[in-house]
């Protein structure tokens, strides 16, 4: 039902969580969203950074068809409240926008693998990490990119200015300093902190 996976990131650790969500049982599938709803927040305050997705075994609510598949003719979704338990995680959001979805919903059809109708699958993220890092990286990464847009061109300039970003410039007044020199300023003063409230 779900695996774990802690990933060390650069100084972060990520802890990566994998569901696949019952199936047949409505009511067992959103038995199995609510528990994970409560667990995330817990456990992003012990680990940081956290992500969740996986085969929840569910369309969106949004979805034009939600029963009749030609490949699993009795499942109905109608009326499934998994997805609302999950999107209502606190902190947490969807890393596809519903109204992404709405725009190309058949670019997220997930099941089935030889002839896809539906979307089972999902990836929710930390509110911060989608909002700000999709804005930074549509204004000041794709607007000013000098290439083609295609993948190998893509994965090839994005960590160099991922780096230049980070560690070369800086960043908002008043500190006006790198993210990577903000952080280490900031955990220097946290262990300060730490250290005068032993003494």
């Amino acid at each position: 039902y779900s695996q774990q996976v802690q990933i060390q990131w650069g100084e972060q650790v990520v802890l990566v969580i994998n569901n696949h969500f019952e199936a047949y049982d409505q009511a067992d599938r959103v038995q199995q969203a609510n528990a994970l709803a409560k667990m995330l927040p817990r456990v992003t305050n012990v680990t940081g950074v956290v992500i969740a997705g996986g085969d929840m075994n569910t369309t969106p609510p949004e979805a034009t068809m939600q029963y009749g598949y030609p490949d699993r003719p009795n499942a109905d979704h109608r009326g499934d409240t998994t997805m609302n338990a999950l999107r209502n995680i606190a902190g947490f959001e969807e890393a596809v926008k519903v109204e992404d979805y709405l725009k190309n919903g058949s670019d997220f059809f997930t099941a089935t693998a030889h002839a896809p109708n539906r979307r089972l699958d999902y990836l929710f993220v930390p509110e911060r990490t989608c909002g700000k890092s999709t804005k930074t990286h549509t204004t000041e990464f794709y607007e000013v990119l000098d290439t083609r847009f295609e993948v190998a061109d893509l994965n090839q300039a994005l960590p160099e200015w991922e780096r230049v970003y980070n560690t070369v410039q800086p960043h908002q007044p008043p500190e006006y300093l790198t993210p990577k020199k903000f952080l280490k300023l900031h955990q220097q003063n946290k262990r300060k902190e730490e250290v005068s409230l032993i003494i």
